[in-house]
C-alpha cells in the first residue's frame, strides 16, 4: 500500500483551512454527549479535532479523531486513576457507537490538559474556531524498504501464533500464544509513541507509526486481538482436572472401593482420574461459538459495527457471500454484512 501524501487538506471536511460548519456542530454535539456521560465534575476547557484528517495524510480509512480536553488535575481522583476511568469510558464509548460522517468513523479520547500534545501535530480547536497548530506541507522522505520488511516480519509472526493456535489444545501453548500476542500488541504501541515523541521527524511518518498502520489497514491488528481472545478462551474451556476432588478422594485414587450408604449408589465404585475427568466448561448459551467474535455480539446485542476491509473480506468468505451495497445475511443469523462507501458495517 503507497502512503499517500496529498497537496490540499480533504475537501470533504475543508476549504481554504475552515472546517465545514455542519461536521464541526455534529463533532461538537457528540463530544458533549460523551462528556455529559462521563459525570465529572471537572470542567470541559476544549473539544479538539486531530489527526489525519487534520493533515495532508489522510487516506480512505482515517478516522475523526475527537480529543476532549480535561484538567485530571481537578477530578475527584489521583490523576492516574481519573486516567484509567475515562480510558474505559473511552474504550466503553468506541465499542457501543459506530459513528461515521463523510465515509469517516468518529473515535472519542479524553486528554489531560497538563500533558503537551506533540509540537509537530495539527490540532483544530473545535469550541474556539481555530487552529491551535496548523498543518505544514512537507512532504517527507520515507524509508520504504525499512516498513516493508517491519511489517513482514510482524506478519509472518502473527500468522504464526494463528497457525499454532488452530493446531494445540494444550493449555501451556495456549498460553505462551497468548503472552506472545499481549507482547507483540504492547511493542508496536510502545514504539509507536516513541517514535512519534521524536522532534527530528515528521509526526505522521515516523518508521514505527507508519508499521502500526500499515498492519492496521492490512487487518494484522485485528486478527492479533482475536488470537488474545481465542487463546484466552480456548485456556479455560478446556478440559482440565479438578485439584479438589483430587485431594477428597485420594484413596479411591489409590485404589480402594468405597461404597456409600444411599441405595442408588450400593454398588461399589473406583475414582480414577485417568479415566473420570473433571470437566470446567461454560454453557453454550454463555459462550460465543462464532469464528468471529464480532458476529456473535451482534447476535446478542442489536447494532452496528465498522470492521476493516481485510476482517470484511474474511467474513465473506467465511460464509460464502458476496459484498455489496445491500447488506448479506450471514447464515441463519439475524447479522447482516455490507459495504458503505468504501466503510464495512456488520449490523444486526
Amino acid at each position: 500500500m503507497p502512503f499517500e501524501y496529498h497537496k490540499n487538506l480533504n475537501n470533504k471536511f475543508w476549504k481554504d483551512f475552515i472546517l465545514n460548519e455542519s461536521v464541526a456542530g455534529k463533532l461538537v454535539d457528540i463530544a458533549l454527549d460523551f462528556y455529559r456521560n462521563l459525570k465529572t465534575n471537572a470542567p470541559l476547557e476544549d473539544i479538539e479535532l486531530t489527526g489525519s484528517l487534520t493533515n495532508y495524510t489522510y487516506t480512505n480509512k482515517s478516522d475523526l479523531d475527537v480529543h476532549l480536553r480535561i484538567d485530571f488535575n481537578k477530578v475527584k481522583a489521583k490523576p492516574e486513576l481519573a486516567k484509567q476511568l475515562f480510558e474505559a469510558e473511552k474504550y466503553k464509548w468506541n465499542l457501543n457507537h459506530d459513528i461515521v460522517i463523510k465515509g469517516h468513523p468518529v473515535e472519542i479520547y479524553v486528554e489531560d490538559t497538563s500533558v503537551k500534545p506533540y509540537s509537530t501535530k495539527p490540532v483544530y480547536s473545535l469550541l474556539k474556531h481555530k487552529w491551535l497548530q496548523k498543518p505544514s506541507y512537507n512532504p517527507p522522505e520515507i524509508d520504504e524498504q525499512n516498513v516493508s520488511k517491519k511489517v513482514q516480519s510482524y506478519r509472518e509472526e502473527i500468522d504464526n501464533l494463528q497457525k499454532m493456535l488452530n493446531e494445540t489444545d494444550c493449555k501451556i501453548v495456549l498460553r505462551q500464544i497468548h503472552n506472545r500476542a499481549n507482547f507483540i500488541r504492547q511493542k508496536l504501541a510502545d514504539n509507536r509513541k516513541e517514535c512519534m515523541q521524536d522532534k527530528t521527524v515528521v509526526f505522521d511518518f515516523c518508521i514505527e507509526n507508519l508499521v502500526f498502520k500499515r498492519l492496521r489497514d492490512m487487518g494484522y491488528l485485528d486478527k492479533l486481538n482475536d488470537i488474545k481472545l481465542e487463546s484466552y478462551d480456548k485456556m479455560f474451556t478446556e478440559q482440565t482436572w479438578n485439584s479438589g476432588l483430587q485431594t477428597m478422594f485420594m484413596s479411591d485414587m489409590m485404589g480402594k472401593v468405597k461404597k456409600k450408604k444411599d441405595p442408588r449408589h450400593m454398588k461399589p465404585f473406583i475414582r480414577d482420574p485417568g479415566t473420570r475427568k473433571h470437566v470446567q466448561t461454560i454453557p453454550n448459551m454463555h459462550k460465543n461459538l462464532d469464528k468471529f467474535p464480532e458476529v456473535g455480539m451482534l447476535k446478542k446485542t442489536k447494532g452496528r459495527k465498522i470492521i476493516s476491509e481485510p476482517r470484511a473480506l474474511q467474513i465473506a468468505r467465511f460464509y460464502n457471500i458476496n459484498l455489496s451495497e445491500k447488506p448479506s445475511k450471514l447464515g441463519r443469523s439475524p447479522v447482516s454484512i455490507r459495504k458503505q462507501n468504501n466503510i464495512y458495517v456488520l449490523e444486526s
